[in-house]
């Protein structure tokens, strides 16, 4: 399932349900080049660690979409000793990422933020004074791959800019309450690897215990520290997949309470369910790697209340459907292209193939309601586009970086250069051009 594959199959949707004309479908199918099938997405060569996004000065939590870096600028005076950061978290979880100078000028250049903020590296007046003497951002202007602003830092290393961001859900549909998504945290519990069984796909053995499947040999030679790695991100996955069903019962609400017609409402509830298994399957992944069941705490909920109106409805489903679940459907389908164990790869292709199904969803609820709306709907949903378009999206755990490329993608994980090209495509492929088509407003800020 390549980015051309599935814009052409949300416009063909789109086209069919009326919600944009043939003639739209044509332009959008042309502005971009279709010709090429070079990109290590989800074309089959997703285990390609090169490319023009394969540079090293690129950002864990972003990319530049030239291929190339600026040059980082020398501190001006000596290093600050570093300081110990603290960060509570109202949800998600705490977590600490590094960056280099130039992987912080490369968040600022990146396209989805407006990019060109330095030319070739050197800043202007106004861009220069944003840097501190060892070359970090303030946190207000620092994020994580799923859009976190840093709550702490910046703390000088030596070498390295680190703050700490509280983590959210960003690998498909996200449970967004007052603009941060909310995950569980993991703990022991084997309720969830228990029912694993009765949600498997056919291709994907039964539980018993700690689940493991026969396929589990290359996983013995990893040292404990890679393991637990992986299966950390493993677990992390589940969680997201977790927070996903909260995100469509809450979508179910909004979709009754604005009337919404039947097939959108039963494609939610099917959704929902589809969410369970992937965190079922996920946490049966994890639990292996781990050693030890595990399974999600509560659910913090508080405050999650369906969107009172249509408008506020649509921008909830672009940033979690349209660009959430297209980003999380190319992804998977990526790690699957390379993934070696039989259970992570069928659980890697049910999730490519379902949050394809649900990125669909979000892409015809918006249809809908800009059919239904009229011209207000449609200039919400261009200003939520838009303003999504203007993040960096989550397509890499910086946790990772230290395990090699080949064993990550053996074990259905991303190489940081392969992920952020997926996302990179994903965003200029598909949203962006699909956004516009839908809109009727011309290119969206890509």
């Amino acid at each position: 399932m390549r980015p051309r594959q599935l814009r052409l199959r949300f416009l063909s949707s789109l086209a069919a349900s009326g919600a944009i004309v043939g003639a739209s479908l044509t332009a959008c199918g042309g502005a971009v080049d279709t010709g090429s099938s070079s990109s290590s997405g989800s074309s089959g060569t997703s285990g390609t660690s090169g490319g023009s996004s394969g540079s090293s000065g690129q950002s864990s939590s972003g990319y530049s979409s030239s291929g190339t870096s600026p040059t980082p600028l020398p501190p001006t005076s000596t290093p600050k000793p570093p300081v110990p950061p603290s960060a509570t978290c109202t949800s998600g979880q705490p977590q600490s990422a590094c960056y280099t100078h130039q992987q912080l000028v490369s968040q600022l250049n990146s396209p989805w933020r407006g990019g060109d903020v330095m030319d070739a590296g050197t800043p202007d007046a106004d861009t220069a004074t944003l840097f501190d003497v060892n070359g970090c951002l303030p946190a207000n202007l620092v994020e994580d791959g799923c859009c976190n602003p840093a709550v702490t830092g910046p703390t000088w290393t030596g070498s390295s800019c680190c703050y700490v961001h509280c983590t959210g859900a960003c690998c498909g549909r996200p449970f967004v309450v007052d603009g941060q998504a909310r995950v569980a945290a993991v703990r022991e519990r084997d309720d969830w690897t228990a029912i694993a069984a009765s949600v498997a796909t056919a291709a994907t053995p039964p539980a018993s215990g700690v689940h493991r499947s026969a396929q589990a040999v290359a996983e013995s030679a990893l040292d404990p520290e890679t393991r637990a790695r992986i299966a950390t991100a493993w677990a992390h996955d589940a969680s997201m997949e977790h927070a996903s069903v909260a995100s469509f019962a809450r979508f179910t609400l909004e979709l009754l309470a604005l009337g919404a017609p039947a097939d959108l409402v039963v494609a939610s509830v099917d959704a929902s369910r589809d969410e369970v298994e992937h965190a079922v399957a996920c946490f049966a992944i994890a639990s292996r790697y781990a050693g030890k069941n595990l399974g999600p705490a509560r659910l913090d909920v508080g405050g999650a209340s369906p969107a009172a109106d249509l408008a506020s409805a649509v921008s909830a489903a672009i940033v979690e459907g349209c660009i959430g679940e297209t980003l999380s459907a190319l992804l998977a389908e990526a790690r699957l292209a390379r993934a070696e164990d039989a259970e992570v790869r069928a659980t890697l292709r049910r999730i490519a193939n379902e949050e394809a199904r649900h990125a669909e969803l979000a892409w015809r609820f918006v249809g809908w309601a800009i059919t239904a709306g009229g011209d207000a709907i449609r200039d919400a949903a261009t200003r939520a586009f838009a303003s999504a378009l203007a993040k960096t999206p989550q397509t890499w755990d910086s946790s990772l970086g230290e395990i090699a490329p080949a064993t990550l993608r053996a074990h259905g994980l991303l190489d940081e250069a392969t992920a952020r090209e997926v996302g990179d495509r994903a965003l200029s492929e598909v949203v962006a051009p699909c956004a516009a088509a839908l809109t009727g407003r011309g290119a969206v800020a890509a």
